[in-house]
Order: C-alpha cells, then sequence, then structure tokens
C-alpha cells in the first residue's frame, strides 16, 4: 500500500452509559509503511480487554509496527505470563463496583488475616492506570496490561506495581515483585543520568531489588545489589546512617547463603560452622554501631532479633536472651505493642527460655 489505513472508534450512545472509559478517536501517529492498523496506543489497551489469547496472535499481526504488537505476542504464546492468584486479584480490582464480595470471603479465611489490605490494594491498584481490564471481565487484558507496565511503565506506575505484588502486603507474587523492581531500577538509573533523580533514590532501588533476588533465591545478584547500596551509602550518608546501616545488615545476612551454595557437600558443615562466627561478628559490629548512633530506627533491633537467632543457633541461651530482650523492648518504643516484629521477637524470647527450661517465663 501506498498509505495505511487509519481505524477510529466513535462514541455510542451505549458506551455514554458504560463504566468503562469510552476510546475516543485521536489522530495517528506517523509510522512506518505497510501498517495493517494504526491506532494511538491508549486505544489498543480497551481493544485487548475484549479479545482472548488467540485473538492477541491476530492483534500482533494486524499491528505489527505498534508499540504493543511484541506485548499481544508474549501474552499470546505464553511467553509472559501471571500467576493465577495475582490474575485473579487483579481482575477483581477492576470490578469497580463498590462491595466486592471476593475480597470480603479472600480475607475472612482462617489462612489470611483478618484485616483486610484490599482497600489498600484498590489505592495501588488505581495508580496502574488504565491497564485494559474492562470491568475485570478478560484476563487475558489483564495479562497483557501488566505486561505493557513493566515495558513502558512510569516510575510510578512500577512503584505501585512492585508493592501490589510484594511480600509484606501484596499478593505475594516474587516473580512479577522482581519483574517490576528491573524495571524501575533502569526506569531510575535513566533518570539520574538526566538528572531528574537523586543517587540515594537509585540507592533506595537497588536494595529493593536485592530484596526482590532474594525472595527469588538469586544470591549473586542479591548480594551484588546489597555491596552496591552499602558502598554508596555509606559513601553518600555516612557509615552510621540508618541506610548504610541497613544495607550492612542485609550484606550481613547473606555470608552463609551466599557461601553455601558455592561448595561440596563435604566442606558444608566446615564452612557453616566459619560463616556462622562471621555473621554472628559483623552483626556484634553492627548492634555497638547502631544502639548507639540510631536509637530510635526498626533497623537497629532487627540486627539484635538477627543477632540472638544465631547465638539462640549455636546453643548460647544466655546472651541469646539479653539480645531479644534488646530487640523485644526496642521494637515495642519504635514499631509498637502489636507489630509483627514485636510479636516475632517475642516469639524468640519464648523459644529461648524454653531452651533454657524457664517453662513458665516462655
Amino acid at each position: 500500500r501506498k498509505s495505511p489505513s487509519t481505524m477510529s472508534m466513535k462514541r455510542s450512545n451505549d458506551e455514554a452509559e458504560a463504566p468503562h472509559t469510552a476510546i475516543i478517536p485521536q489522530s495517528a501517529k506517523k509510522i512506518k509503511m505497510d501498517t495493517d492498523i494504526i491506532l494511538n496506543d491508549d486505544a489498543w489497551v480497551h481493544i485487548v480487554s475484549f479479545v482472548g489469547a488467540k485473538t492477541l496472535t491476530i492483534l500482533a499481526c494486524a499491528g505489527k509496527t505498534t508499540r504493543d504488537a511484541a506485548v499481544f505476542r508474549d501474552v499470546a504464546d505464553g511467553s509472559f505470563s501471571l500467576m493465577p492468584t495475582t490474575e485473579l486479584h487483579l481482575v477483581e480490582l477492576a470490578k469497580k463496583d463498590g462491595y466486592n464480595a471476593y475480597f470480603q470471603d479472600l480475607f475472612a479465611s482462617p489462612r489470611r488475616s483478618r484485616i483486610s489490605p484490599h482497600l489498600k490494594w484498590e489505592g495501588l491498584f488505581a495508580k496502574l492506570g488504565d491497564i485494559g481490564t474492562l470491568m475485570g471481565k478478560v484476563p487475558t487484558g489483564v495479562t497483557a496490561g501488566v505486561l505493557r507496565l513493566l515495558r513502558y511503565g512510569s516510575r510510578a506506575q512500577l512503584e505501585a506495581l512492585a508493592e501490589l505484588a510484594g511480600k509484606e502486603e501484596g499478593f505475594d507474587d516474587e516473580a512479577l515483585t522482581l519483574e517490576a523492581r528491573k524495571r524501575l531500577q533502569r526506569v531510575l538509573e535513566k533518570a539520574h543520568k538526566a538528572g531528574k533523580v537523586t543517587e540515594e533514590e537509585v540507592l533506595d532501588g537497588v536494595l529493593q531489588l536485592g530484596d526482590a533476588h532474594m525472595w527469588m533465591d538469586e544470591w549473586d545478584e542479591c548480594g551484588e545489589c546489597f555491596e552496591r547500596a552499602k558502598e554508596g551509602f555509606v559513601r553518600l550518608l555516612g557509615e552510621d546512617s540508618a541506610k548504610a546501616v541497613n544495607a550492612a545488615y542485609s550484606v550481613a545476612g547473606q555470608i552463609v547463603s551466599t557461601e553455601l551454595d558455592r561448595i561440596d557437600t563435604h566442606s558444608y558443615i566446615v564452612t557453616l560452622n566459619a560463616c556462622g562466627d562471621e555473621k554472628i561478628a559483623e552483626y556484634r559490629r553492627l548492634w555497638e554501631m547502631a544502639k548507639v548512633s540510631l536509637p530510635e530506627e526498626a533497623v537497629t533491633y532487627d540486627i539484635a532479633n538477627s543477632l540472638g537467632i544465631r547465638l539462640d543457633e549455636e546453643g548460647n541461651y544466655e546472651e541469646a536472651k539479653v539480645f531479644f530482650l534488646a530487640a523485644l523492648e526496642g521494637q515495642r518504643r519504635v514499631l509498637g505493642e502489636e507489630h509483627k516484629k514485636t510479636l516475632a521477637s517475642m516469639n524468640n524470647m519464648g523459644n529461648v527460655l524454653d531452651n533454657m527450661k524457664d517453662y513458665e517465663g516462655a
């Protein structure tokens, strides 16, 4: 063809009453010749909401020079897919009809918290923008929408996606969390080169990326991120700053995991003991520094708790008790009585008292 054809969609009376955003005709962008269909990128988001996986292949061919063609292909051939529970959560979040029985039932389950985080999820989902869910009726649209975000999303969208998929109060989707953190880090690095974000913000992202790698048991990548964050924060903020100490604590936590991944079975016990001693020594160093310079920071008491765990494992119950008590008292003050870290330290204290035959105290 000498010139590409253009498809546009007009708003009907029915669409005016529909709950989803109508597709507004926009002029096509200048693209290469021989394109079968030209549509504004936003229009594809809506179209994909109507179709199943097989139809995506057709769309990929029809819109072969549009930005989303590769997205459609990857979803259609299974190169990219979402964890079923994540897909289901996103579909349900797209049903913006107020009360949602799905979430009421999900968080009423004995296996889940009685306090439903779905309201927080709704807030994060809103930050994703229109990912083509069309009231959640077509899961394919959700999957394609998430992949679009991973490839073209803004910093705010990727941060929301990472938190939504995350471990603390999210969907508990480790693979999606890692992909979101990887893409977000590329966005931050590019913005830093352009002078739009600080080096400290980049390092914050590096530390979070390290956590995502650790969640996936990718120890080498995890260690590299933690080391980079530690060195950067020490240089920018000083060794005794909260962020530098937190990064150093993360590095110390990988001492055993990183080494054991590289040795044969014969050397396992020897290396485990040596690494354990090294880890305890580093935790002690960080504790002595943090208890003075960071008495109101949660990381200080994370260190105390981890040190107590290591000492308890080695049978040093008396000293472990001292550190569990320090962690418990600090977390009660900094985080509150009902915080999960406070409760975890309380449980650890009970365990060490039980090991000491103090059953009443336990």
